[in-house]
């Protein structure tokens, strides 16, 4: 009826320069054309028409030069990746077969893994989650013990989507984080009780000791082991004997 219409264009690039150079082509097309090639391209990726939604959201959360996907673009609080969560967004990936996807993912947490000991930041530790260029998105006060043990797991579960040479070359490629986070959760332990120590618990907002957190532990440990088995390395004492206090 008249009314005032505007089209907003908002670009990204990795200098001034690049983002300049897209919007100018952006301004040379019309909004029908612009968004009939984003329709084209999403149709063209997705391989599954029955989760569309689902996979739309882990690709449109998805950092396509790190492999970081938020957890949730919703909230500030949740638009990182939360290495807890990150694990079953991995595994997600892997069932709806985008392989190439979930491993990225599990090699930007194989580079998050502490590699020094700090205050607050155990050698073998991770942060509990992190922007796209992994920079730490939380406190280091706040130690979530048990996101080495889900890292871990993603690692051993991926490689089950993998066979022969390609599983071998995968579990090559992270072992030195398996190994320092290995060696975190097996050495994280109250002495007395053989209980992991504590750790920040999300859900009481502040650090706890739980039944959840010695699940998560043995899952980390027995996930470590699995990996040294399949390419035939001799784990770390420690691991073993970790193991079987957690069995105990």
């Amino acid at each position: 009826e008249g009314a005032y219409t505007a089209t907003v264009a908002v670009v990204f690039g990795q200098t001034k320069a690049g983002a300049d150079s897209l919007l100018e082509f952006v301004r040379q097309q019309t909004f029908e054309s612009v968004a009939a090639a984003a329709a084209t391209y999403w149709d063209d990726w997705l391989t599954d028409t029955a989760v569309d939604a689902d996979l739309l959201t882990l690709a449109q959360c998805t950092d396509r030069d790190s492999g970081a996907i938020v957890r949730s673009p919703a909230e500030p609080w949740l638009a990182l990746d939360w290495v807890r969560s990150g694990a079953w967004t991995t595994l997600a990936l892997d069932l709806a077969g985008y392989r190439d996807m979930a491993e990225k993912h599990t090699l930007f947490y194989a580079g998050l893994v502490r590699t020094a000991d700090k205050p607050g930041m155990p050698y073998g530790s991770m942060p509990a989650a992190v922007y796209a260029d992994g920079t730490d998105g939380v406190p280091s006060i706040i130690l979530e013990a048990d996101a080495p043990a889900w890292m871990l797991a993603s690692f051993w579960r991926h490689a089950q989507f993998l066979e022969g040479a390609a599983r071998e070359m995968y579990l090559e490629t992270v072992w030195e984080s398996v190994l320092a986070a290995g060696g975190f959760l097996s050495t994280w332990v109250d002495g007395r009780t053989r209980e992991p120590f504590f750790s920040f618990d999300p859900e009481a907002c502040r650090d706890t000791q739980s039944i959840r957190l010695l699940l998560t532990q043995y899952m980390g440990v027995d996930a470590a082991l699995r990996i040294a088995t399949e390419l035939g390395k001799a784990p770390p004492d420690q691991w073993k004997r970790r193991k079987t206090d957690l069995d105990i």
